[in-house]
């Protein structure tokens, strides 16, 4: 019995995807983050730091999804928050302190936050957009190409006219019946993903928003837009749609809002394409910083 009980707990530990873990450093050679991905997902521990070498934020994930206690800290080295997250979008305030390390007591301490939908009018702090590619060919992306997969029902619903295809990721102007007859769903090569990440000042949490998804087709070895078609509109296919959203389905970052004071896309190299996801988790800590901040200086000026 001891043997058979030993040869299935090793045979489970080796069956068992070893997280791998992942550095990422400032320019200067110092840490910037730090976390665990088991294949293209989020999960173990994660910490993200100031270039000071000084911890900001540690959290960890299970399925790329926040889970547990998460931490951030100021640059001066002072613990400021103190969330108990159950996923991306839901979490329970556990503590909370002022710059000068005071706890501060919230009316809704230890009330369940949830920021599933849009920030309230004139709630929100902030908002970017990413622009993301899917390719075909990963073995976790096929579900998304297959017969009566995502992309075969978007381009079979546009031939049949019960969805738009639009020409561009603004919604402006139609792709005409002539252009998406020539293409079946074997065709699609990828799909491209807008998202918008509007941080509510209530929660200090990011939002995300699927904006946009396009079809992408090989023409004489050039990746070209077919159509690209509005979220809210599509009507099946609904847990494909929530995988892509929740960053569950192997895909790169190629374009990003972030850092760009015209609030235009800039292009992200594949090399940086994780750094522009994991750059969404520190700011909302510096959300939860700032708003910390002038909630202190206006108490004080009372």
């Amino acid at each position: 019995m001891k043997q058979i009980l030993f040869l299935t707990m090793l045979f489970c530990s080796m069956a068992a995807p070893a997280a791998e873990k992942k550095t990422i450093l400032y320019a200067s050679g110092k840490i910037q983050y730090e976390y665990e991905l088991e294949g293209h997902l989020m999960e173990g521990q994660f910490s993200a730091y100031y270039e000071s070498g000084r911890l900001k934020i540690k959290g960890q994930f299970r399925h790329n999804q926040k889970t547990g206690l998460w931490r951030v800290w100021d640059e001066n080295g002072l613990l400021r928050s103190e969330r108990k997250y159950s996923n991306n979008h839901q979490f329970v305030l556990i503590n909370q302190w002022d710059a000068s390390g005071i706890r501060i007591k919230e009316v809704k301490e230890n009330a369940v936050f949830v920021q599933a939908g849009g920030c309230e009018t004139n709630d929100e702090l902030f908002r970017h957009h990413y622009l993301s590619i899917i390719g075909r060919g990963f073995p976790a992306n096929e579900f998304l190409f297959e017969e009566c997969g995502l992309a075969d029902s978007l381009l079979t619903e546009a031939k049949a006219g019960r969805l738009t295809a639009y020409a561009d990721d603004r919604m402006t102007g139609g792709v005409s019946q002539a252009r998406l007859a020539r293409y079946g769903a074997a065709d699609i090569t990828a799909l491209k993903i807008k998202e918008e990440y509007a941080c509510c000042a209530y929660t200090q949490s990011m939002n995300c928003r699927l904006m946009a998804i396009c079809l992408v087709v090989t023409e004489d070895g050039v990746e070209k837009e077919l159509g690209w078609f509005y979220p809210p509109l599509i009507k099946n296919n609904a847990a494909a749609m929530q995988q892509i959203r929740d960053h569950e389905v192997p895909g790169r970052v190629i374009a990003t809002t972030v850092n760009d004071l015209a609030f235009s896309f800039r292009q992200v190299s594949e090399r940086d394409s994780e750094t522009a996801r994991l750059m969404l988790f520190e700011m909302e800590a510096s959300a939860i910083l700032y708003t910390l901040d002038n909630r202190s200086m206006a108490s004080s000026s009372h």
